[in-house]
């Protein structure tokens, strides 16, 4: 079976959690963080780049999908692999 691996480099966006109610000074300033991301490529067009984590060939289905937006994308490759699944 071959698989197309995809290794994305792309912005995220971070959530800051606050307890209760703060003045905005009070604000840690939490900036969007470079992010890595590796998995089988889904799907992809000029909006997204989905990968997922598993794939299970029994059924066909995979999970732990992720969808990255292509404007958050630096940088991408996609390589396809031969994997032998029967063994």
């Amino acid at each position: 079976m071959t698989f197309e691996i995809a290794m994305i480099k792309w912005i995220d966006s971070i959530y800051y959690r606050i307890e209760g109610c703060v003045n905005k000074e009070e604000i840690v300033e939490v900036k969007p963080k470079e992010i890595y991301s590796v998995g089988m490529l889904v799907y992809q067009d000029d909006d997204c780049i989905i990968i997922s984590q598993d794939f299970e060939p029994i059924t066909n289905l995979e999970r732990l999908v992720l969808t990255i937006p292509k404007r958050s994308v630096i940088n991408y490759l996609i390589k396809k692999i031969k994997f032998d699944t029967k063994k």
